[in-house]
């Protein structure tokens, strides 16, 4: 219940950070990329960075950047060696999807990714056409979805959110390319189905930038 408890701006910051991971639990984008990414205020940033430091395994320590500037430099850990984990595709955040995301969608995905499973038919039929073990787990590697039958109920208690939203998150994620709908479970991408264009992002950063210019005058 740890994601459940965070709140929704950590939620939203947090797969991004963990994007810039060196393989180290190391992570340094700055404020701006973050912001940039998961399409929060610099502000809102800042907030969901210190709703994370609750959370076990997680702080930063300050930095100089080679500018001179200060930076947070980012440290988490796994909570525990066994457990299994998932990783985020970095072309999610690249290609403007996570960040045209509604927050409540930002709270479901990875709860329908730990949910997920390969389809065992799929499977099957697949290792029916390979030659050998190191050809399935090629196949399984390059796999861009999977399938999550957890009920709205179960999708709003692991998110955090009420559960009157999930449908709406739900919709949320299939407009951006991150579910469809088979039958009675979910086909939840590892890989978006559709990225943006360069140019409709340019406008989205510009409107971004924007705003952060009233808020810093504000400031």
């Amino acid at each position: 219940m740890n994601w459940a408890m965070l709140s929704l701006a950590a939620k939203a910051v947090l797969p991004v950070i963990l994007s810039f991971d060196n393989g180290k639990g190391q992570s340094w984008p700055s404020e701006e990329t973050i912001s940039t990414l998961s399409g929060l205020s610099c502000k809102t940033v800042r907030k969901g960075i210190d709703h994370l430091l609750s959370m076990a395994g997680f702080s930063f320590d300050w930095q100089m950047t080679a500018t001179g500037r200060k930076s947070k430099k980012f440290k988490f850990e796994v909570p525990g060696k066994d457990d299994p984990v998932f990783f985020f595709h970095k072309v999610i955040f690249t290609g403007g999807n996570w960040r045209l995301l509604k927050p409540v969608g930002k709270a479901v995905y990875p709860v329908l990714r730990s949910f997920a499973a390969w389809d065992k038919d799929e499977a099957a039929e697949l290792a029916d056409g390979l030659g050998d073990d190191s050809e399935f787990k090629e196949a399984y590697a390059a796999r861009q979805w999977e399938y999550s039958e957890l009920m709205p109920g179960d999708i709003a208690k692991y998110s955090g959110i009420e559960r009157a939203r999930v449908y709406g998150a739900l919709k949320d994620l299939t407009n951006h390319f991150f579910t469809e709908r088979c039958r009675e479970r979910w086909k939840v991408f590892l890989l978006p189905q559709q990225y943006y264009k360069r140019d409709f992002l340019n406008e989205q950063l510009m409107k971004s930038f924007s705003h952060k210019l009233k808020e810093s005058e504000n400031d």
